[in-house]
């Protein structure tokens, strides 16, 4: 039961060992419905758990999340200049021409596998590119004659 104040009409404070909350339930409640702040007035936070749980769940609804995309570095996009330009002087064969380095199908473009020292790369067809893009590790292919 809320007691007001004859007076001012103002609601009076809570008993020892409660608070009110000034979220949108506004009730009398104890102490050990609010977390803990070691700051704060009786050193509990101002609102309740079930205000902050509600507006903590309309804050994830209204915002989406977001996929962080990592932006390619300067160095690979020089080395992608540097590859068309030695598959146009004739240095580099095409990638359509050979088998790809992970699964053996037709490749269909190159994968940097190193940059510094030297540039490498891998002949991979669209299948294992896109796993590579996705950040699936796989191991190249091991010929079991070589072994």
């Amino acid at each position: 039961m809320e007691h007001f104040c004859p007076t001012c009409n103002q609601p009076l404070p809570a008993a020892p060992g409660k608070r009110r909350c000034t979220g949108p339930c506004g009730l009398v409640k104890p102490l050990e419905a609010f977390y803990r702040l070691a700051h704060g007035k009786h050193g509990r936070r101002s609102r309740c758990k079930e205000c902050m749980s509600v507006d903590a769940t309309a804050r994830r609804q209204a915002k989406p999340a977001r996929k962080r995309v990592k932006a390619p570095s300067a160095a690979s996009q020089v080395t992608d200049a540097q590859i068309a330009g030695f598959i146009a002087s004739g240095q580099l064969a095409p990638a359509t021409g050979r088998l790809c380095a992970y699964c053996k199908a037709p490749a269909a473009s190159y994968h940097k596998l190193r940059i510094k020292p030297t540039l490498q790369l891998a002949p991979v067809c669209a299948v294992c590119a896109v796993k590579i893009a996705n950040g699936v590790r796989i191991n190249p292919y091991v010929n079991p004659e070589d072994l």
